[in-house]
């Protein structure tokens, strides 16, 4: 359609106001600008006069070695004959934070379960299982999350099930079966709610139980090692168990001087040589594994992938003093992993232990926040201004101007993809020029026919236009419509969107004509590509 310059519509896009709007839009951007740069400076200023200076260190630590831990305090227990006896285990609630804490009475052949603040002051303690009877020898704890405690008594072969309170719910009866042979030992829970047990009845083994107590899988079995790396998969009196974020196990294989570690479904991963006899273990979100060494009277720190073994930090020695330790057994770490509570036996308390703050006083929050949040909304209105992108679309007569000038490469080096009606598509999706196929450009517009039709009744478009406006306005990206057609540009403008014809589509991407000749000619069947 020839067209004089009289009667052209203009593009919005070539239109003053647009321009003006542009101009606008550059001057906010500057001044939203201006504002973080000056509300930066101001928090960066504030953190300089106002930050509390880390207090030094006061040793120095060898190089792959960390700080271990500080000496805290000690829980001897209740009044009177509430006072531990020869504490095997201690784990902290993560529902209440209590700590639990298995003893004796101080005649043997009865024991108890003990509970305390995180700060060691005495709360209560239970013991009774039902029918007259109470624990006996209990040794290992595991709380799950909703708090119920599970105790593994040896002398009486089983694991009994108490309310966060101390109220005796049930025997657990593995796999529902009341004759299931077993002698648990050690107790843990992983995030699934299972529980893993060993048991050390006959065959020294790991078993796992679901929710609901049915039995899932077992492995091992009882044999002693005389040599490192022997009998792998193996155990020898397991004390600990604990399973990491990634379904891990880890095995305190005591008797075997090892923690060997297994993936979920029990297959061997590897060795961690720690020596001595290991007993109660933890591991942390910074991937250290903490073993009690019940013979070596301490607990080492080792990162959780060492083989070898290595510590990081030890703690402890054997003795009576505080931070002195007499054949520890059991610990547990608080939730917030600050704070380590082990089982110091024969010496009949519990030793807590707690990490140091080695890099000085932190800086409390509070200060600067308030610098820091008026910050915030103009850097992010910035970078969605710049980072936002932004949907072409395109009408047939458009496309037609790209393939007689050939200019498809130029096209799709500056725009990348053009959205276009579905007939537009099917008509010249078999134009390629050089080694870029025109389909690999355009994109076909998802047809609503509700929307089409109401944009062709109220703009009187025509379907290929309608089609493109009902789609360019849905969305929060800002489009951009190319058109050769008068109808394109006075309903962009009544609609507030940008659109440009071929003419100045060549002018504002810097379009570079191409000679006639290049390329390939338009097709409309789709060449074979060259091998």
């Amino acid at each position: 359609m020839q067209r004089t310059k009289a009667s052209v519509i203009r593009p919005t896009m070539a239109l003053p106001s647009y321009y003006a709007k542009k101009r606008r839009n550059r001057l906010l951007a500057l001044i939203l600008l201006l504002l973080s740069l000056i509300t930066v400076a101001l928090l960066f200023i504030s953190y300089f006069f106002t930050r509390e200076e880390p207090l030094p260190s006061s040793e120095k630590v060898e190089k792959g070695k960390i700080q271990p831990p500080q000496f805290l305090f000690v829980i001897t227990g209740g009044p009177g004959e509430l006072q531990l006896k020869k504490p095997l285990d201690v784990k902290i609630s993560p529902k209440n934070g209590r700590v639990y804490v298995t003893t004796r009475y101080q005649k043997y052949g009865k024991g108890r379960v003990e509970v305390f603040t995180p700060d060691g002051a005495y709360l209560y303690s239970f013991e009774d299982i039902g029918g007259g009877q109470t624990l006996r020898n209990p040794v290992y704890l595991a709380i799950n999350a909703q708090g119920n405690v599970y105790v593994s008594d040896t002398r009486l072969k089983n694991v009994y099930i108490f309310s966060p309170e101390g109220k005796f719910i049930k025997k657990f009866v593995p796999n529902g079966d009341p004759d299931f042979e077993w002698n648990p030992l050690a107790l843990t829970f992983d995030k699934k709610g299972y529980l893993y047990a060993s048991n050390t009845y006959m065959d020294h083994e790991i078993v796992v139980f679901d929710a609901n107590g049915k039995l899932k899988f077992r492995f091992g079995k009882r044999r002693y090692t005389l040599a490192k790396g022997q009998y792998k998969g193996d155990f020898y009196f397991p004390n600990g168990i604990v399973v990491d974020r990634d379904g891990r196990m880890f095995i305190a294989d005591s008797n075997n001087r090892r923690v060997q570690v297994f993936s979920p479904q029990g297959k061997l991963i590897y060795i961690v040589e720690s020596g001595g006899n290991p007993r109660g273990i933890a591991v942390d979100s910074h991937n250290r594994l903490y073993a009690v060494d019940a013979l070596g009277h301490d607990v080492s720190v080792i990162r959780k992938t060492d083989r070898k073994g290595v510590a990081i930090c030890i703690f402890g020695e054997q003795g009576v003093d505080f931070g002195q330790f007499q054949y520890p057994n059991g610990m547990g770490l608080d939730k917030a992993e600050r704070r380590i509570y082990v089982t110091d036996r024969e010496n009949d308390r519990v030793q807590v232990w707690g990490w140091p703050i080695t890099g000085g006083v932190s800086v409390p929050v509070r200060r600067g926040i308030a610098a820091g949040a008026l910050a915030i909304p103009p850097i992010m209105l910035l970078l969605w201004l710049f980072m936002r992108r932004r949907r072409i679309y395109a009408c047939n007569e458009f496309m037609e101007q790209i393939i007689d000038n050939q200019q498809l490469i130029q096209l799709s080096n500056k725009v990348r993809k053009v959205f276009v009606a579905p007939e537009t598509y099917e008509s010249l999706k078999g134009y390629v020029e050089g080694d870029l196929e025109i389909a690999d450009v355009m994109r076909p517009i998802k047809i609503d026919e509700t929307s089409i039709k109401s944009m062709e009744e109220n703009q009187g478009l025509n379907h290929e236009l309608a089609t493109i406006f009902a789609r360019a306005r849905k969305g929060w990206k800002k489009p951009r419509i190319l058109s050769e057609q008068d109808d394109t540009h006075i309903v962009a403008q009544k609609l507030g969107i940008e659109s440009m014809d071929h003419e100045l589509f060549v002018e504002q991407y810097s379009i570079k004509e191409e000679k006639r000749g290049k390329g390939t000619m338009k097709s409309k069947t789709k060449k074979p590509k060259k091998k």
